[in-house]
């Protein structure tokens, strides 16, 4: 038996989450699989993820996505016993009433607390999701809670703004853990706040990038990068950093080198080489800015290329 899960569970977790290479990735799933045909509830979760899209990996994962799987694995996960699959449910919308009758638990607070212990114990995935489940004020459902059972709307309102609070510690410990996820929720609370709740404080945010960054998470090397380049404006920095994330597998990061070397900003201009980190991130599909980018050079091109002759006068 694994640490906090079984042992394939607990070997996927780390493969999939705690680093972005995509063949460990893909022999994680391949072992996730093996696993649910043995009956691992747990497993089966794990590979619902899988087929759930980027929201749950990171960018450029290797799976595809596929609703009808995910949900599939998922009813399989909860019949099994997964507390982890009963909290993924409610968080994605997915805790359908045919999925709560066939839970093996008497309540959703039951699963909770299973998670708890495994983040208490310090599983950074576990603790990322018990806090989300503050963070989403999933907690109102899981502790039953009504607004009628407060004094007044303040009083309810200061309850939810004390719930959303209980979030950052646990995603604080997820990042700093390995769990590459937990960053994006713990950097969103402080640069966009939560509603009416709690104010942004985008300064805060800042540590939480250059940590992630200094950590070797690819996501968050683009977006320290992202920020010392339009934020800051220090393109010497952001180069580095936006190098070190592309190497690694972050595309989005080539249309920040692009830019440098588009405006000569910290390095020689040169268009040959914006023109091809633009390339590298626009042919993977879904990079807006960079395809925009590489529009606007290829009709330079074409202008300069093709300026008509003056006529003599």
């Amino acid at each position: 038996m694994g640490k906090y899960f079984s042992d394939a569970v607990d070997k996927a977790i780390e493969d999939l989450y705690y680093c972005c290479d995509n063949d460990k990735a893909k022999a994680a799933a391949d072992a996730l699989l093996s696993a649910a045909k043995d009956g691992d509830g747990d497993a089966c979760y794990f590979l619902s993820r899988c087929f759930s899209g980027s929201c749950c990996s990171w960018e450029y994962h290797p799976f595809e996505e596929n609703e009808a799987a995910a949900y599939a694995m998922l009813h399989q996960a909860i019949s099994s016993g997964s507390a982890a699959a009963v909290l993924g449910a409610l968080r994605m919308g997915m805790l359908t009433p045919e999925l709560r009758e066939i839970m093996p638990f008497d309540s959703i607070h039951e699963a909770w607390e299973e998670i708890l212990e495994k983040a208490e114990n310090g599983c950074p995935f576990c603790q990322y999701m018990i806090g989300n489940t503050y963070y989403f004020l999933d907690t109102i459902e899981i502790e039953d809670r009504k607004e009628s059972q407060f004094a007044n709307r303040e009083a309810w309102n200061a309850w939810k703004r004390q719930e959303m609070e209980q979030s950052i510690p646990w995603f604080e410990k997820a990042f700093y853990g390995g769990m590459i996820l937990a960053g994006r929720n713990y950097c969103h609370y402080y640069q966009h706040g939560r509603g009416d709740y709690i104010p942004p404080e985008p300064e805060k945010a800042v540590p939480i990038m250059r940590q992630g960054a200094e950590l070797g998470y690819p996501e968050w090397m683009y977006a320290y990068a992202n920020h010392l380049a339009y934020t800051e404006e220090d393109h010497k920095e952001a180069l580095s950093w936006a190098m070190k994330a592309a190497e690694a597998g972050h595309l989005w990061s080539w249309h920040i080198v692009g830019d440098i070397y588009w405006s000569g900003k910290a390095v020689e201009r040169s268009l040959p080489h914006a023109l091809q980190c633009y390339e590298k991130t626009a042919g993977y599909g879904n990079d807006s800015y960079a395809c925009r980018q590489l529009g606007i050079m290829y009709f330079l091109l074409t202008l300069y290329c093709h300026t008509p002759p003056r006529m003599a006068s």
